[in-house]
């Protein structure tokens, strides 16, 4: 019996020594059990930042792609604007040209008109000298004759020639199929 006892007090040691190795064991796994909610708890907000971030990083890839697209899209216009900045100023500078030209044309057309409107004085000239001529040989009763210089002077001969006659032998009065006269 003694040695039932000693077994019997042996095992309620140990029984003992369990008991309190269950209740560390249960305090250890609160411990971790609170650990672990901390844990979980811990994940979760670090999970939520990750997710944010990823949302984030996903707008921000998405902004920069559409950024780049923008700008592919810009420099394109800006390529098409500069074409049409080139084109323009090639068309401006043909029309530059032809405005030169036309300048040059007008200055020559104003120097023909000015020299037209000489030849015309002239003419206006000669012919009030002639018509002054004509009247005094009229007056003079004799009638007139033209020189080879072109002045009407009396006649001396009997060859009397009309003024028609005088006028076409003038270099400037023409006549063919249709009246030319003076060449203008």
């Amino acid at each position: 019996m003694e040695k039932s006892i000693k077994a019997l007090e042996h095992m309620r040691m140990e029984m003992d020594d369990a008991e309190a190795a269950l209740a560390e064991s249960q305090v250890a796994y609160n411990s971790l059990r609170a650990k672990n909610n901390q844990l979980q708890k811990e994940n979760k907000v670090l999970n939520k930042c990750i997710e944010d971030h990823t949302d984030e990083m996903s707008d921000m890839l998405l902004e920069s792609k559409a950024s780049k697209k923008i700008i592919t899209d810009l420099k394109k216009h800006i390529k098409a604007l500069e074409k049409q900045l080139e084109e323009k100023r090639e068309e401006i500078e043909e029309n530059g040209r032809v405005i030169m030209e036309k300048d040059c044309m007008i200055d020559q057309q104003n120097t023909s008109l000015k020299e037209l409107t000489d030849i015309g004085q002239h003419l206006r000239e000669k012919i009030q000298d002639l018509e002054n001529q004509l009247e005094v040989a009229l007056i003079n009763g004799g009638g007139s004759s033209l020189s080879q210089d072109g002045v009407f002077s009396p006649i001396l001969t009997n060859n009397n020639l009309s003024l028609a006659d005088e006028l076409g032998q003038l270099s400037c009065f023409k006549t063919s199929e249709r009246h030319v006269v003076c060449g203008i």
